[in-house]
């Protein structure tokens, strides 16, 4: 086990915040120190990365922002990276296809037609749906499946507290 010393502590600080990783500081102090070991130093002693330094900055990051810079790096021609990034690109339809005026009532669906509602049940004897052709396996059309399947926005209220109890409180809930 290694045992810190305030000079290790302090040369790992400073590497820590000048942007150093975790496992450069460990290989740099050596004694068996693992990264995460210098990570929960760091953490506890409240040394803390600056906003310019990070993932931002970091190779990763830069795959994820260009994929064709990605795919050069992989050795794929720029003009072929391109084509590849287009290709895997989702395609709208070009031309919707066009539906009974009204939709179509629920009797009248065929299994490969959209079954998104046109007008609302409890205000009309005369319910619909769109009736649009749909892809095997799907129940809407590309233009609803966009407005049903939405990415999910985080939660803006903090999440509900876990409430702890011991084997001690157990017995006073089950008895």
């Amino acid at each position: 086990m290694f045992a810190w010393t305030d000079e290790d502590i302090r040369t790992a600080g400073k590497m820590w915040t000048s942007g150093a990783t975790a496992q450069g500081i460990a290989n740099h102090l050596g004694g068996g120190l693992t990264r995460n070991a210098v990570i929960g130093k760091m953490r506890r002693a409240g040394y803390e990365r600056s906003q310019s330094i990070g993932l931002e900055n970091s190779r990763l990051a830069n795959r994820k922002k260009n994929p064709i810079q990605n795919l050069k790096m992989k050795g794929v021609n720029p003009a072929k990276a391109a084509e590849i990034i287009e290709k895997a690109k989702p395609k709208m339809p070009a031309v919707i296809e066009t539906v009974p005026v009204g939709g179509l009532r629920l009797e009248d669906l065929e299994r490969n037609q959209c079954r998104w509602p046109i007008n609302n049940p409890a205000q009309s004897d005369n319910f619909r749906f769109c009736g649009a052709h749909v892809d095997v396996g799907r129940n809407y059309c590309c233009a609803h499946r966009a407005v049903a399947f939405t990415a999910r926005q985080p939660s803006k209220k903090p999440p509900t507290p876990v409430i702890q109890r011991s084997s001690r409180d157990l017995w006073r809930i089950f008895a």
